[in-house]
């Protein structure tokens, strides 16, 4: 199991090629059986790898944000709808709400200084928990080097997988 950032990060571009060659591999396979095997070492790795003492995913991934999160963070900080769009919110091309500023405003350390208020696509974090992953491929492969989650579950998953 790796746990460095600087690591993961080396070992995800050496493993560029071997990753788009997996990404067509999982597309082959039936999609219920990776999904319980995604399932189960997400749900170990989740028990080891503690996210408040990575924030790398605060570091370069905005959240979409829906208007309940809005709602909770602008009680949280007691502030106007207004300001805190204007001060920390912009949207996309697609229409969607996200933080404006990466690292995220609210990081402190490694740690989200609004952790229990935190929007909901931050907390759900990296989604492995969710059916579909051979549907969702690109997307996890976009966080195998940001989440030493999402790395570590690849890796054992090509191990199960007998992947070579």
């Amino acid at each position: 199991m790796i746990f460095d950032l600087h690591e993961i990060k080396k070992i995800s571009e050496e493993k560029k090629k071997e990753n788009l060659r997996f990404i067509s591999f999982l597309k082959g396979q039936n999609s219920a059986r990776i999904d319980i095997l995604v399932h189960e070492l997400n749900t170990f790795h989740i028990s080891i790898i503690d996210c408040t003492q990575c924030g790398n995913c605060c570091v370069y991934l905005r959240p979409i944000l829906a208007e309940s999160d809005i709602d909770i963070l602008i009680k949280t900080l007691n502030v106007s709808r207004g300001k805190f769009k204007k001060a920390y919110v912009m949207t996309d091309e697609e229409g969607d709400m996200l933080f404006k500023k990466l690292p995220c405003a609210f990081l402190r350390g490694k740690k989200c200084s609004l952790y229990e208020s935190r929007p909901e696509d931050c907390s759900s974090y990296p989604h492995l928990y969710k059916d579909d992953f051979t549907s969702r491929l690109y997307g996890i492969f976009e966080n195998y080097a940001i989440c030493p989650i999402v790395f570590n579950v690849v890796e054992e998953l090509k191990k199960k997988l007998d992947f070579r």
